[in-house]
């Protein structure tokens, strides 16, 4: 009998060779580190409500691992994480390798919530005025005034450093923050933020991540329209004029009585 041809590594001649590991795990489900089967992809996708399709291309990048089995707990602890990741890749616009970097965090059992919340917002894009595009010595001038509200330990973050360069353009635009706004500012800061760790879920270091990330880049929206929100109503109780405007109706509106004055004197005389 003929034997079989068989290729160099052992696998039967014309039998194509797999794409690895990552691939059958994407067949199949998330597995745990002795390669056992753990919580089915169809599971993930029927609980998260994330895309079969999109589970398994987080699972090839190795966004996706589980060491819990397949029951209510070890499952939920996936789920968790595969809206954490759709959250971060698709809401926030996050790469994947920052994505890795705040999974990190999340899987690390040695973080405090506020060292977590901390770690991950880090990673988050920023938008507007660099330091670059302001003077040191302006700079320096936005760093006393935050100190002078109590912010005078700033961390080595892009947050912080776009911050030092915000206020140091308002200076130089002619609208600078002076300390009395300035501290109103910082106590409305203050005050949200112990708002937001109020509201961490604690039982998931998954929803940790989940509600310190994406709610600073959904809620911040929510700021910024309460705040103008807050303009328009405040605007609606002020004079709809200005004091100098005030006084010139306030003039125009005696001149006017006393013109009614003098023509029903007048009046009264050709009686």
């Amino acid at each position: 009998m003929a034997m079989k041809e068989t290729q160099k590594d052992g696998r039967p001649a014309g039998r194509p060779r797999g794409r690895g590991a990552g691939a059958r795990r994407a067949r199949g489900g998330t597995r745990d580190a002795e390669g056992a089967q753990a919580v089915p992809v169809s599971v993930l996708s029927r609980r998260s409500g994330v895309p079969i399709a999109t589970i398994k291309y987080y699972i090839r990048e190795g966004l996706i691992r589980s060491d819990q089995d397949p029951g209510a707990e070890g499952a939920q602890a996936v789920v968790d994480q595969v809206q954490l990741i759709r959250g971060l890749v698709h809401v926030v616009g996050l790469s994947i390798r920052q994505v890795r970097q705040i999974l990190a965090l999340v899987r690390d059992p040695e973080l405090s919530p506020a060292a977590l919340m901390t770690g991950a917002t880090v990673t988050l894009p920023l938008t507007g005025p660099r330091a670059a595009d302001v003077d040191e010595a302006e700079l320096e001038g936005a760093r006393a005034a935050l100190a002078a509200v109590g912010f005078d330990d700033l961390p080595d973050a892009p947050y912080a450093t776009q911050l030092l360069a915000a206020i140091a353009l308002a200076d130089e635009c002619g609208i600078g923050l002076d300390a009395e706004l300035l501290a109103a500012y910082a106590g409305a800061a203050r005050a949200c933020a112990a708002a937001d760790f109020a509201h961490l879920p604690l039982d998931s270091p998954s929803r940790q991540t989940q509600a310190a990330v994406l709610g600073t880049v959904i809620y911040e929206p929510v700021l910024l329209g309460l705040r103008r929100l807050a303009h328009r109503e405040l605007a609606g109780r002020l004079p709809s004029s200005s004091p100098r405007e005030e006084a010139r109706e306030e003039a125009r509106e005696e001149d006017q009585k006393e013109t009614q004055k003098e023509e029903g004197a007048r009046h009264a005389q050709s009686e």
